[in-house]
């Protein structure tokens, strides 16, 4: 896993100058942040992604909200929850996208699995020592004459 945090907070359509200034003040310290607003995150698609620029022409307007790009050392998780709650108070920030949320998930499948993988281990034991003390019984009864003698 990576050292940081990547944090993407998206604004609504039209955001207020003051909530931006507001915003680059809460984020003044943090360890690396930039802003992008929607053009320039259009062109980074189209870059990054030359085979689907061709949808984005068949748009009659740019999808892209404008948006910040934050990275938080994965050890201030605190720094991390003061800031989002602070930023989920802006009237103009509409989302907030953290890689954490994703790394979270893919460990709570992970430990989902592990559950019923131990889950189904346990019900074949069970069925292996039944089997096996069956078949034990089966043959006492079978070679019970010549146990006898």
């Amino acid at each position: 896993m990576s050292s940081e945090l990547t944090v993407v907070v998206f604004l609504k359509e039209n955001p207020e100058p003051d909530d931006i200034e507001e915003i680059k003040k809460i984020l003044e310290n943090t360890k690396e942040w930039r802003f992008i607003d929607g053009e320039t995150a259009k062109k980074e698609f189209e870059e990054k992604f030359p085979e689907l620029s061709h949808l984005l022409s068949e748009l009659s307007e740019n999808p892209f909200p404008p948006s910040f790009e934050l990275k938080i050392e994965r050890g201030k998780r605190d720094e991390f929850y003061h800031i989002e709650k602070s930023l989920r108070e802006i009237p103009s920030v509409a989302q907030i996208y953290n890689s954490g949320d994703l790394s979270r998930q893919v460990g709570n499948i992970g430990r989902i699995i592990v559950f019923v993988g131990m889950f189904l281990s346990s019900v074949l034991f069970i069925a292996s020592i039944f089997t096996i003390f069956n078949t034990i019984r089966l043959n006492l009864v079978y070679y019970k004459d010549i146990i006898e003698i």
